[in-house]
């Protein structure tokens, strides 16, 4: 993913590169790096962006999932592994 792709794709997304950073899991400033082209964005970072941007999602829809995941462990105690974890 280019500089100019990732500038893109998170206008598309409604990010600011400041907070695509800790959104996508890497530093602020990591963000910055990529935006100028002084760095690479991680794969597994490039991948979320990339289904987000296939998938029509927002960031603020993957939060408050996030967000009702935590509720429900809080009221349910932990959670088992997926069984397919265990083999």
């Amino acid at each position: 993913m280019t500089k100019t792709q990732y500038k893109r794709a998170l206008k598309a997304l409604g990010l600011s590169v400041n907070q695509a950073g800790p959104f996508l899991g890497i530093s602020s400033r990591q963000s910055f790096r990529i935006a100028s082209g002084a760095a690479e964005i991680p794969e597994a970072a490039r991948k979320l962006l990339l289904l987000l941007l296939y998938n029509g999602q927002t960031p603020a829809l993957m939060d408050q999932i996030v967000a009702d995941e935590k509720n429900v462990a809080r009221r349910a105690g932990p959670a088992s592994p997926p069984e397919f974890l265990n083999a």
